[in-house]
Parts: structure tokens; C-alpha cells; sequence
């Protein structure tokens, strides 16, 4: 956690009310916020002569762990694709005759995809 961010968000923050910071503090909503924000939120409202209630348990959101989780096979997937062409691209710079080999290395790809990461 960089001074330069925490100072950056600390900026746009110190514009919102005290009940909006400390509705972001109290919710303690780690997947809408970083860290940097709440490090500045606590030195506003510090700064703002206002006591810090609690927090609330952080509790990851389902439905952004099943973004996560989409984003990350949508990667796995796009790997999968720049691995073979770029196999691809040497057998055609070596200039090898058969595709044979090519069609072998993607359909494991394909396979280890499957078996692995459920894509």
C-alpha cells in the first residue's frame, strides 16, 4: 500500500459526508473498497474529530467470487489459445510439413483444460 494512493484516495474522499465515510467503514465492504480506502477514511474521520464504530465482518460476495472464478477459466481458456498459436507459428517459421503435431498439442491442451480447471 503505496502513500501516494492512499493520499490520492484520501483527496476524492474527504468530499463525501461524514455519514457517507462512515456508512463505507461501517459495511466494511472489502470487494467495493481497497485498503487504501479505508486507511483513509479512518485518517478523514479521524481528522474530522468523529469515534470509529466497529466494523462489520467482512463476508466475501458470492457473486464476485463466481466472477472471479469465470474471469479466471475465461483466462485459463485464453492462454490455452495463445499456447497453441504460438506453437503453431513455429511449426510454421520451421517450416515442418505435417499439422499432425499441432492437432496433438491442442487437443491435450483441450484435454488438461477439461480434466483440471472444469472449463
Amino acid at each position: 500500500m503505496s502513500r501516494e494512493g492512499v493520499e490520492g484516495i484520501k483527496q476524492v474522499l474527504n468530499e463525501k459526508t461524514t455519514e457517507e465515510l462512515l456508512d463505507i467503514w461501517t459495511k466494511n465492504d472489502r470487494s467495493e473498497w481497497r485498503e487504501e480506502a479505508f486507511v483513509a477514511i479512518q485518517s478523514i474521520l479521524s481528522f474530522r474529530n468523529v469515534h470509529l464504530p466497529k466494523q462489520e465482518e467482512y463476508k466475501p460476495d458470492q457473486m464476485a467470487i463466481e466472477k472471479k472464478s469465470t474471469q479466471q477459466k475465461e483466462l485459463i481458456k485464453g492462454l490455452a489459445l495463445i499456447l497453441v498459436g504460438l506453437f503453431m507459428s513455429l511449426f510454421y517459421v520451421a517450416k515442418v510439413s505435417t499439422v499432425m503435431p499441432i492437432g496433438l498439442i491442442a487437443v491435450g491442451i483441450y484435454i488438461l483444460m477439461k480434466r483440471y480447471y472444469k472449463v
